[in-house]
């Protein structure tokens, strides 16, 4: 026998039944209540939370044959085909799928019959901001005056892409993100009837991890139900969901704050080492960092989290300015646009660490010294290195410019390099063995060769030297100086 999420098996069935919409429910229970009820809705609002059942609800309450104020009365004919979607009178399209005007059209067709069993012919459009402006040009007239019999509720995640024209045609209604504990209770009531053992805290981190939508809450209760155990712990959560655990984000962001780049450096590769997923920690940095925000200029209360997430929030909310914080903030919403790109996010991460220590001022342990080299070759003498060299200075910010627009990864490596022209070459001293040895490839040299003309306007042969020296003892003095210690494996792009 087939399994029901228990997302579909305690779906409400009434107004009183849907959590944390009371300004929704209480309007549509009214209107109901004095037959005043609108042709066209527009829910809008974050997944899982409400519309759909919202939108069912009262699909139910308009076509009952036996209904009692707004609650429709469950069991006549009408109220139990469309709890089984056995009635052609209520008709839901997928607008991610039916989007083109073509679906429209026929939508348009079907809203002249008159219903074939119930009082009203209900249409619902899921995700209506998938529609072709097509699509959405030849629902407005429809809209705007549809037959006595038809009714139109539509629901949408994205009402920023819902044409005004639409909008202004419905009665818009915006869904909220259910609150933690109205979470928690329902949790707590479906675990007892499931029979599911689970702790407290438990259920609070399934909550927390839902952002605030009933459906995913139960879509996570539903998979840890599957595993077997004999009861499900805050442990058990965090291993099978693939959470961030709460100490090392609240560890990690502490550490980031003080300065504390060894400590956080450490974090990161710990977790990366560990298969931690780090685009879900450090989503999970920026939920935390802004709740602190939240709760440093508005107030604690207004706070949603577990009683140990709320202890570390209040504490960092009062002991950090707000400067550092809103800083900390734009640097994660950056740095999570750089994971889209497909760069790797142990290296984003780790270079995202020592940018924030390096514009909190966070002193380094020794300053690279260059002054002292020595150019093991025979080819090149070293009366012939100058001490100062004008070639040294404008030009070569303006070919490093030049390296980063070509390749990015090439920049990093020659931001750390000590440059020395001689009348036919360029020596390249590197603090690192690593990137000596990726600047000897030949398609890399070729491509600094090249670069090279074009900034100086003559033809330099890039030779490539070791002086460990230059890092010995030191922390990186730059984002791009980190790519040797953090980087092991850095592909390079032609």
């Amino acid at each position: 026998m087939q399994k029901i999420a228990l997302y579909r098996k305690y779906r409400p069935e009434k107004f009183s039944e849907i959590y944390g919409q009371d300004h929704i429910t209480r309007v549509l229970s009214n209107a109901l209540k004095e037959n005043m009820v609108s042709h066209a809705y527009l829910f809008s609002g974050p997944r899982g939370t409400g519309k759909t059942s919202v939108a069912r609800i009262l699909a139910k309450a308009l076509n009952c044959e036996s209904r009692t104020g707004s609650n429709a009365c469950g069991k006549c004919k009408s109220c139990r085909a469309i709890k089984e979607n056995a009635t052609l009178d209520l008709i839901e399209i997928d607008a991610a799928s039916n989007r083109g005007i073509d679906e429209i059209r026929d939508l348009r067709e079907k809203i002249k019959f008159a219903p074939s069993e119930s009082s009203y012919k209900i249409f619902i459009i899921d995700e209506v901001h998938m529609l072709t402006k097509e699509a959405f040009n030849a629902l407005l007239k429809t809209l705007e005056e549809p037959p006595s019999h038809a009714f139109f509720i539509l629901a949408t995640t994205e009402i920023n892409r819902v044409p005004t024209t639409i909008i202004s045609r419905c009665q818009r209604h915006d869904f909220k993100r259910i609150k933690l504990k109205d979470i928690v209770t329902r949790l707590h009531f479906i675990t007892e009837k499931e029979k599911i053992k689970t702790s407290d805290d438990a259920l609070e981190l399934i909550a927390e991890a839902s952002e605030g939508g009933l459906r995913d809450a139960l879509s996570i209760l539903d998979q840890l139900s599957s595993t077997g155990l004999r009861e499900i712990s805050s442990k058990d959560i965090v291993e099978i969901i693939g959470l961030a655990p709460h100490k090392e984000v609240f560890g990690f962001i502490k550490s980031l704050i003080s300065g504390n780049i060894k400590k956080t450096l450490k974090t990161v590769n710990r977790l990366a080492k560990s298969g931690f997923d780090l685009v879900i920690f450090t989503r999970a940095i920026q939920e935390e960092v802004s709740k602190i925000i939240i709760a440093k200029l508005v107030g604690i209360d207004e706070v949603e989290g577990t009683a140990e997430q709320l202890e570390d929030i209040a504490q960092i909310s009062a002991t950090v300015e707000t400067s550092k914080l809103s800083a900390l903030s734009r640097g994660l919403s950056e740095l999570q646009k750089n994971f889209r790109s497909g760069i790797d996010p142990e290296f984003a991460l780790s270079i995202f660490v020592i940018d924030t220590s390096e514009s909190e001022g966070a002193s380094t342990s020794q300053e690279i010294k260059s002054e002292k080299i020595e150019v093991p070759t025979k080819e090149v003498k070293k009366k012939d290195l100058p001490i100062k060299d004008k070639r040294t200075n404008g030009q070569w910010h303006h070919f490093l410019l030049e390296v980063k627009a070509k390749n990015n990864t090439l920049h990093a490596f020659l931001r750390v390099a000590n440059p020395l022209f001689t009348d036919n070459d360029l020596c390249l001293n590197f603090p690192y063995k690593f990137h000596k040895e990726k600047l000897e490839e030949s398609k890399n040299r070729i491509i600094v060769e090249d670069i090279v003309e074009k900034v100086y306007g003559k033809r330099y042969q890039v030779r490539c030297l070791l002086n460990e020296n230059l890092g010995r003892g030191s922390l990186p003095q730059s984002s791009d100086e980190a790519v040797s210690i953090l980087g092991g494996e850095v592909v390079v792009n032609d």
